[in-house]
């Protein structure tokens, strides 16, 4: 049986970042997305999980919640 592969999101003051890994020993890291933004939650919909929502706060724009479909 294949170990499924576990990605672990980050969400700071410069970006939200993706590390991902298989065998929880080597992790490779994906981002930053939403560039420059304060990403202060990345949360996954656990009905449909290739959803995740992304609470990103911009000083010019202010607060937005943003959706993915397709995992990220």
């Amino acid at each position: 049986m294949a170990t499924p592969r576990l990605t672990v999101w980050i969400g700071t003051r410069k970006g939200a970042f993706a590390f991902s890994t298989k065998n929880r020993k080597t992790w490779s890291i994906d981002g930053p997305h939403f560039r420059g933004l304060e990403v202060n939650h990345v949360s996954q919909d656990p009905r449909q999980p290739q959803r995740l929502y992304a609470a990103v706060y911009s000083g010019w724009f202010g607060p937005h919640i943003h959706a993915s479909t397709n995992g990220g």
